[in-house]
């Protein structure tokens, strides 16, 4: 090898080092290579090469905008450059680029060391792979494994995260400039708030089971350029349990939170069937929200579209008069849906006679229909019933009852955010809840910091609509039992 050979060569890779000082490596004196971050113009879509039949095809199309480097390791052979091409190989851990792309791009090196009149190309073959990635070649879709489109999903995020912590942003709550180290981009809008106003704020909804607050404190996310009327109609997006850990939101907390949507699920559902277990509150299994066994890191959704009903033998409709065949299905299908069981304390009962599981050829309907018997097992729950009517109010909107502990009657519901009056239970003004106690002549004037410290279930204290009315007649039947030949 002649002198002038290897100055030229030396030459050339000090060139590339210095247009390359941080992504350029030298493992020997003619040998090395450039590592090329991949950060996209324009995002790239993801498409599974073979869809998954159990998810929707919107879920299995994703796009990102950052992909894995790609290494460009290089060699000068002896006679390079007026005798040989350079020798080029793309490494990419994982391999995301197509087979036949990647030996397309390598082959360019030799094409334009024959397109150059045979002069030295290294430094001007990685820039244009550079320019090239930036497009990903000109690749309009690229479609992935499961395990490779898990990998490149975690690439992106990271590498985006990374590229948000360099940034200076305006906190959306407190208006401060934070770092992005300290602030957190809403997954769905990309509103920003520092981390800490956005642990304050959702820590202290899930604190008080009020879920509807856990969604992007921008007060206008999603309805920028939507009407009133849909606006009213859209439903809340609520932040998912994945998001929640990034911010980060402790783990307790964000089971919490999986667990009260959940159990606001099944009230919500008329067809939920409880466990008649003296002391359990616990759903029986099978029904329409069974538990979500997958991980915390992993939830996206809970429960945000209600799930189809569940496969059972279908009644015959009234409208004509039912048959010896009618009755045989109506019983099939009662039969049918008997057996539950408690999620919470595994007790097998039947959901006719709230009974423990007696088996499937056992009748117990004969049983029901006394009245004796229905009244003894509807005796444990009846003194737990009558408390709730008589010391609690109802929200006018969804029947959910409240009990206060304290502060003022003004109350919102958390299970549909409804304001109403504690003591009548009156719908209120979102806009203006006080005005409410502040009319002359009305039965709430001026009575808002009535019951103050909290509804120790005591009588004494005048109550309108559902609650009122519920105490007037029990006061009723008092006085009627209390009065002879009655």
């Amino acid at each position: 090898m002649s002198d002038d050979a290897y100055d030229e060569r030396s030459g050339e890779l000090e060139a590339l080092q210095a247009c390359y000082p941080d992504e350029c490596v030298l493992t020997s004196t003619v040998s090395g290579y450039v590592e090329l971050a991949v950060n996209l113009d324009n995002p790239l879509q993801l498409i599974l090469e073979r869809p998954d039949t159990q998810v929707v095809e919107e879920e299995q199309q994703h796009l990102i905008s950052h992909l894995p480097p790609i290494r460009i390791a290089f060699t000068l052979p002896n006679h390079y450059p007026e005798g040989a091409a350079p020798q080029i190989s793309l490494q990419l851990t994982p391999n995301w680029l197509p087979k036949n792309l990647t030996e397309e791009m390598e082959h360019i090196a030799s094409s334009l060391w024959e397109d150059y009149g045979r002069a030295p190309v290294l430094c001007t073959y990685i820039s244009d792979i550079d320019e090239r990635a930036k497009t990903a070649f000109d690749l309009s879709e690229l479609q992935v494994t499961v395990e490779l489109l898990s990998q490149l999903l975690d690439f992106n995020r990271a590498a985006a995260k990374a590229q948000f912590d360099k940034g200076t942003y305006d906190c959306g709550v407190c208006l401060d400039p934070k770092k992005g180290s300290s602030c957190h981009r809403m997954d769905h809008c990309d509103h920003v708030f520092c981390i800490q106003c956005l642990k304050d704020c959702y820590n202290n909804a899930i604190l008080t089971g009020d879920m509807d607050s856990v969604k992007c404190l921008a007060y206008n996310c999603g309805s920028e350029n939507d009407d009133a009327q849909t606006r009213r109609a859209k439903k809340v997006r609520l932040i998912t349990p994945r998001e929640l850990l990034q911010i980060p939101i402790e783990r307790p907390a964000v089971q919490r939170y999986v667990d009260i949507r959940r159990k606001k699920k099944l009230e919500a559902d008329k067809s939920t069937i409880w466990c008649p277990r003296k002391g359990c509150n616990g759903a029986a299994k099978g029904n329409n929200y069974p538990k979500l066994a997958i991980p915390l890191e992993e939830m996206r959704d809970i429960y945000d579209t209600d799930p189809p009903p569940p496969n059972l033998p279908q009644a015959p409709t009234p409208s004509e008069p039912l048959t010896q065949e009618d009755d045989l299905a109506q019983d099939a299908l009662l039969l049918a849906t008997r057996l539950h069981i408690c999620e919470f304390c595994s007790h097998a009962f039947c959901r006719l006679c709230n009974c423990t599981w007696h088996g499937d050829y056992y009748d117990c309907r004969p049983r029901m229909e006394s009245a004796t018997e229905r009244a003894k097992m509807s005796k444990e729950n009846q003194d737990s019933e009558d408390y709730i009517l008589t010391h609690t109010s109802p929200c006018p909107r969804c029947e959910t009852r409240v009990q206060k502990s304290e502060a003022c009657n003004h109350m919102r519901c958390i299970q549909c955010g409804t304001h109403f009056c504690y003591l009548c239970s009156a719908n209120l003004d979102g806009g203006n809840p006080y005005r409410h106690f502040g009319v002359p002549g009305t039965p709430c004037y001026q009575r808002l910091w009535v019951l103050e410290e909290g509804d120790d279930g005591k009588v004494e204290v005048e109550f309108g609509g559902a609650r009122g009315a519920e105490i007037a007649a029990r006061q009723v039947l008092e006085v009627m039992d209390e009065l002879p030949g009655v």
